[in-house]
């Protein structure tokens, strides 16, 4: 794999891109091989409203699944802040890039899927965050 340093910046964005389309492939893949299975599963990433919506809501459908969506959000601030402190950390270099805020798409994670679905919309820059995910989730885990 090459070193994020010898790809150029104006070849980064689409590289992911392309990483993106494929991994979203395999984990829906993943999920409907779970659910087939008869087990049933979270998914975690960054979906996208207006185009991640029938994918979900297939799974569902073939398996009869229910889906639950937690939106996780924080204001602006916070989440440059985050990403600042990953990009200077220096761990995931494929993924963190400076600036990267300036170009994300509208439909990139600022508001709910259109699921239809019980919703929990979660501000994670709260102290209790983790324990509203718990109490919200649990009715659904336990069932």
């Amino acid at each position: 794999m090459n070193s994020p340093d010898l790809i150029p910046e104006d070849e980064r964005i689409p590289r992911n891109r392309e990483v993106g389309k494929a991994s979203y492939f395999v984990m829906l893949r993943a999920a409907d091989a779970i659910l087939t299975a008869g087990q049933g599963l979270i998914l975690e990433t960054h979906f996208y409203l207006g185009m991640s919506e029938p994918d979900l809501l297939g799974l569902s459908e073939k398996h009869g699944a229910q889906i639950i969506q937690i939106h996780c959000s924080a204001d602006m601030v916070e989440l440059k802040r985050r990403h600042a402190a990953r990009v200077e950390s220096q761990l995931r270099p494929f993924i963190d890039h400076p600036g990267i805020h300036d170009r994300i798409p509208e439909n990139a994670n600022w508001k709910p899927l259109e699921l239809h679905a019980p919703l929990l919309r979660l501000d994670t820059s709260a102290e209790d965050a983790s324990a509203q995910v718990m109490a919200w989730v649990r009715p659904w885990v336990n069932s």
